[in-house]
């Protein structure tokens, strides 16, 4: 009796998905609810378990390619199916019958097998290297895909340090240079096609401010000694869901001739993850008070980094932040997400000269950019829009209190 592992849908348009990297290796006894393999969306990253106790086959080693949902991976076996071969060394890994023709003789002239997880191996076959030259990593020395580029970056390296006993090196530039074609991913993919979209039908203004936070600053200074922590990213969602409220055209979308005006104010932010981003959702953001704002983005971003992050997490953004402050980016221009009209960029909060009437002081001071769509607001609506904004960072006691 075999229990199949299926490549299910995670979200309502996922068609297929890229398994990342197995944790397990053919013919190794797992247990229900062990994660077997990572699988990357075009969203997110996902830890895929295991249905069921006994031992695993793999039928799909297709790390670097989209397997369809519904495709079976693996399957689960109540009695092992495999050959099993026994490791002198007693803490090394059961070695399966795939492995046979991996052996190689170490110093001491005893034998053992390279554990290598199949993204590895292919990565390795595509770029003809000796795994037995690469040290790994994981669990009992196995070597990962990560291991494998590691190995390629230094040789390339090495490959590219110029040879100072060849006065000429242009003659051997045909051998020295070498290049990887690497696949988008779905999450790349998804990437991509959300920026030609919001290229092709969103005509973007971008209009930018500094402001001086002197105050922000401070009472998160003083918050922070009672027990109430939030981030500036916080409150900068917290002051954008209110000034919505009054600037509804910016919670909107543009459609053919008509431009459709959400009632309900969601803020989404960015988060950043290998290869790509995620844009978590803060429904109803302008009914939260600033704590439970702070907690919740805070969760979002934590479910996003553990590959725990919901579907409803993920749908519904309308209006969108994103930030590169913790970079040290004084300003920049975001893209306008193609179901939403309107993005606010954040950079980072510096200490600077600020001119005070007749006197220089220093002070805290923020950039923000808003990029919109020029078809449903004009550049003077934008500038009263981020002024509002920003009035609300100047006095964050006022605006937390008459909200």
């Amino acid at each position: 009796m075999a229990t199949p592992v299926i490549i299910q849908k995670m979200g309502q348009q996922m068609e297929s998905g890229i398994i990342k990297e197995w944790f397990v290796t053919d013919g190794d006894y797992v247990k229900e609810n062990d994660t077997l393999f990572s699988m990357e969306t075009d969203k997110v990253v996902v830890e895929v378990s295991s249905p069921t106790t006994g031992f695993i086959t793999i039928t799909q080693d297709k790390s670097d390619d989209e397997i369809p949902v519904g495709e079976v991976v693996a399957y689960i076996h109540e009695q092992s199916t495999l050959a099993r071969i026994e490791i002198p060394n007693k803490k090394a890994p059961i070695i399966t019958s795939q492995d046979l023709d991996k052996e190689i003789k170490n110093l001491n002239g005893n034998s053992y097998r390279i554990i290598a997880s199949p993204y590895a191996r292919k990565l390795a076959r595509e770029n003809n290297i000796d795994l037995s030259k690469i040290k790994g990593t994981a669990t009992n020395g196995r070597i990962i895909a990560p291991d494998v580029l590691a190995y390629l970056k230094n040789q390339n390296d090495l490959l590219s340090t110029p040879n100072k006993n060849n006065l000429d090196d242009s003659t051997n530039a045909a051998n020295i240079k070498r290049s990887i074609e690497i696949s988008l991913t779905p999450m790349r993919k998804k990437i991509v096609n959300v920026i030609e979209q919001s290229a092709n039908s969103i005509i973007p203004v971008t209009i930018t401010k500094t402001v001086r936070v002197d105050k922000l600053v401070q009472l998160r200074n003083e918050m922070k000694q009672e027990g109430i922590n939030f981030t500036p990213n916080d409150f900068i969602i917290f002051s954008v869901s209110r000034s919505l409220q009054k600037f509804r055209s910016f919670n909107s979308q543009f459609s053919t001739s008509k431009i459709i005006e959400y009632q309900n104010i969601n803020v989404s932010f960015a988060v950043a993850v290998e290869n790509g981003v995620i844009m978590p959702v803060i429904h109803d953001a302008d009914k939260k008070s600033i704590t439970e704002i702070a907690i919740e983005r805070k969760q979002l971003i934590e479910d996003v980094r553990n590959h725990k992050i919901s579907k409803k997490s993920l749908e519904d953004g309308t209006f969108s932040i994103s930030s590169l402050g913790e970079y040290g980016i004084d300003h920049f221009s975001p893209v306008v997400y193609p179901t939403q009209s309107a993005i606010i960029g954040i950079g980072s909060i510096q200490k600077a000269p600020v001119i005070e009437g007749d006197q220089i002081q220093i002070g805290y001071l923020l950039s923000l950019s808003i990029v919109f769509d020029h078809r449903v607001n004009d550049g003077a609506l934008g500038a009263e829009f981020l002024q509002e904004i920003c009035s609300r960072l100047e006095r964050p006691l006022k605006t937390i209190l008459s909200s």
